[in-house]
């Protein structure tokens, strides 16, 4: 536990002073370094840390690729561990196995790979949430499904990235990020309705919330449609979907508390979206009359000269305004998530699909947390106390994710 502890409050630390820093040399610099700290850790960790398919799947690709001379040799010599595809994944074993023959030094690659993406997303959104409670939710609610997910968790990393282009502006980059993720997990095809969501509740027009409620009660049709619908996809893939069907579920206590994590900063980003709303309500409809000493400050300025520099409109437009529409994407993938659970009841594998859209929570939380308007930083500390109780009590007590390493001597 000490290496949690030590490696996730060094690099918060790290990323936090990077998202604030106006410097692009120093926020590299510390990126770089917090990333290289969380890779030595996730490179470093004993192979049964996290879950079953580091030796399940990883050990013996990445053996395989020691021997191979080509990356179809390496796709013929995995047969019997390896379903085949995603190239992606193939290929940065084949490229790291003729560096080294240390598996440790693989995993350190791959870590290095996925929390390099997240950060990217998280830094392009630095302006609507802290950096440092950003990294932190990825930490204690993504990296250690890394260890284990380790096909997945770089195209869920690129939907990440997909989302956060897309909330910034540029909808066809954010679609080739997310589909990117395709060359390392097939299920990344997911990213194409959450880009048509984003772009839908992102465009301008009135009555946001209406297009919200349409979007999460699709959503809801679709998991309740979601067994016969599994069933008829099933009757035409033949064994390949066999796995993802029949096996046990979590159910009782398990689900409960999934939901309950869900829904608390759910309902704590309603509740903001609702402030940022009256408050930009009040801007359109409250008349813009200057007082007594506003007017004689506005008589002085008109006696000036002209000048034929330009006022930025950026710094016209009020934060709530800037702020509302992103945070009204992130409530609905975040929503879109908690309405996709049941899911697990089919067959707990399938909790793959929802988690491209609770991916979002890595950026979603911080932006909550900024568009609180009272009591901010108890806020921030609040968030901050749930993601780390969240870590202890699933990620650690369920989920099998304490540390330990014989090279670190842990």
């Amino acid at each position: 536990m000490i290496v949690y502890i030590a490696s996730f409050l060094l690099t918060t630390m790290l990323v936090q002073a990077a998202g604030a820093t106006r410097t692009g040399v120093t926020r590299v610099a510390l990126s770089t370094a917090a990333v290289i700290v969380m890779s030595a850790v996730a490179g470093a960790r004993d192979f049964q840390v996290g879950g079953p398919d580091t030796i399940a799947y990883g050990n013996p690709l990445f053996g395989a690729a020691l021997t191979a001379r080509s990356i179809p040799d390496l796709e013929a010599g995995v047969r019997s561990v390896y379903s085949g595809g995603e190239q992606g994944y193939l290929l940065l074993n084949f490229v790291v196995a003729q560096v080294t023959n240390d598996v440790h030094a693989f995993y350190f690659v791959l870590s290095a790979l996925v929390s390099s993406v997240v950060l990217s997303a998280i830094m392009l959104l630095r302006q609507y949430g802290s950096t440092g409670l950003m990294w932190l939710t990825y930490l204690c609610v993504a990296y250690v499904d890394s260890f284990n997910l380790l096909r997945q968790t770089p195209a869920l990393a690129l939907g990440l990235l997909g989302i956060a282009v897309a909330l910034r502006g540029r909808p066809w980059w954010a679609l080739a990020a997310g589909l990117s993720g395709l060359f390392f997990h097939s299920s990344a095809v997911v990213f194409v309705p959450i880009w048509l969501i984003t772009l839908y509740l992102k465009r301008e027009g009135k009555r946001p919330g209406r297009r919200a409620i349409l979007v999460i009660l699709g959503a809801a049709g679709v998991s309740l449609a979601g067994a016969p619908l599994l069933q008829f996809v099933a009757a035409f893939g033949g064994d390949r979907f066999s796995a993802y069907l029949g096996q046990g579920a979590t159910s009782g206590a398990a689900f409960a508390l999934d939901t309950l994590y869900r829904l608390v900063p759910l309902l704590t980003g309603v509740v903001a979206y609702r402030t940022l709303w009256r408050t930009d309500k009040s801007l359109e409809t409250t008349p813009d009359i200057p007082s007594k000493p506003a007017v004689r400050h506005l008589e002085s300025v008109a006696s000036l000269p002209l000048t034929t520099e330009r006022v930025s409109t950026k710094t016209l437009i009020p934060m709530s305004t800037a702020q509302r529409p992103l945070l009204l994407v992130l409530i609905v993938l975040l929503t879109i998530e908690l309405a996709l659970i049941p899911l697990r009841e089919i067959s707990y594998p399938l909790y793959r699909i929802p988690l491209y859209f609770g991916y979002a929570k890595i950026v979603a939380y911080a932006v909550v947390v900024k568009s609180i308007r009272a009591h901010r930083g108890l806020a921030a500390l609040a968030m901050m106390a749930f993601v780390v109780a969240y870590f202890l009590l699933v990620v650690v007590g369920r989920n099998s994710g304490g540390y330990s390493s014989e090279m670190l001597g842990i």
